[in-house]
């Protein structure tokens, strides 16, 4: 790894050449992200280079604290008193309190991550399902039955007897 000094076109002190902008003929990608890379590599050496989250630092739009306190505890409130403590109730309360409430998703996101939503077995998985087909022509029938009882005594023929 000690050549990626010499790679980046320039990096290190050496003499530029006319790839400089892009990092040399061996490296692909734009110059800003070679620059990024020098930078972090003159900071920190080779541990630099190893792969890095993407995760962002903050969410801005994410839901506040306070929000999330409130519905923690608008939930336990609605347990105690024996009512629906689901996110659309939560909502619901919510709303009528401020005037806004976040969304039923949102509302039953934190509820899981705050490990209040029990989890409930899926679907069964639709690779267990049977299908009913046949390999040849002819090798399965299927009927649709439905029971009918005909009127009597209207003038028809009786159909239990046969007449």
């Amino acid at each position: 790894m000690g050549d990626v000094a010499g790679t980046a076109g320039g990096h290190g002190g050496q003499a530029g050449g006319a790839d400089e902008g892009r990092g040399g003929p061996g490296l692909q990608g734009s110059g800003r992200w070679v620059y990024e890379l020098c930078r972090r590599f003159d900071a920190e050496g080779e541990a630099s280079l190893e792969p890095r989250s993407r995760r962002p630092r903050r969410s801005p739009l994410g839901t506040s604290a306070e929000v999330e306190q409130e519905i923690v505890e608008l939930r336990k409130h609605l347990l105690d008193e024996g009512l629906d403590a689901g996110a659309h109730t939560i909502s619901f309360h919510l709303i009528r309190r401020h005037g806004t409430s976040p969304s039923v998703a949102t509302i039953w996101r934190l509820l899981s991550r705050q490990g209040f939503v029990t989890p409930q077995p899926q679907k069964r998985p639709r690779s267990s399902f049977v299908r009913f087909e046949a390999d040849q022509p002819n090798e399965r029938w299927q009927a649709d039955i439905t029971p009918l009882e005909a009127p009597r005594g209207h003038g028809g023929r009786d159909l239990e007897r046969g007449r």
